[in-house]
C-alpha cells in the first residue's frame, strides 16, 4: 500500500510507527496561515507551500528544506496532517515529492 495522508482524532495521540507528522508542530509544517472559514484561502495555502518549498523559502534552522530531505525523512511513511475535508493540504505535495523516484 502506498503512503497516504492520515488524520489523528486527537493531537495528543502518539504517531503510528508508519507515520510522521507534517503539521505545524513539525519542521514540515505549512507557515502559510489561512482562515479555516475561508474555502478559497484553504486551497491557496497548500499551493503557496509548494511554491515556497520549490523556491527554497521553506527553511528549518536557517537552511532550506529540499526534495532530498523529504525523500530521506518522509519517504515511505504515511503523513499526519490537517483534516481531510475536501480542501487541499500541503501533505499531498510532501507525499508526492517524498515518494517520487529520483531522476
Amino acid at each position: 500500500m502506498s503512503p497516504r495522508r492520515l488524520v489523528l482524532k486527537n493531537r495528543l495521540m502518539p504517531n503510528p510507527a508508519t507515520a510522521k507528522r507534517v503539521d505545524r508542530s513539525s519542521r514540515w509544517g505549512n507557515p502559510n496561515i489561512c482562515d479555516p472559514k475561508d474555502p478559497e484561502g484553504r486551497d491557496k495555502a497548500p499551493k503557496a507551500y509548494a511554491e515556497d518549498f520549490i523556491a527554497g523559502r521553506i527553511k528549518w534552522r536557517g537552511r532550506p528544506l529540499t526534495c532530498e530531505d523529504a525523500r530521506r525523512e518522509l519517504g515511505g511513511f504515511n503523513l499526519i496532517s490537517c483534516p481531510q475535508d475536501g480542501h487541499g493540504c500541503h501533505a499531498s505535495f510532501l507525499l508526492e515529492i517524498a515518494n517520487r523516484e529520483e531522476g
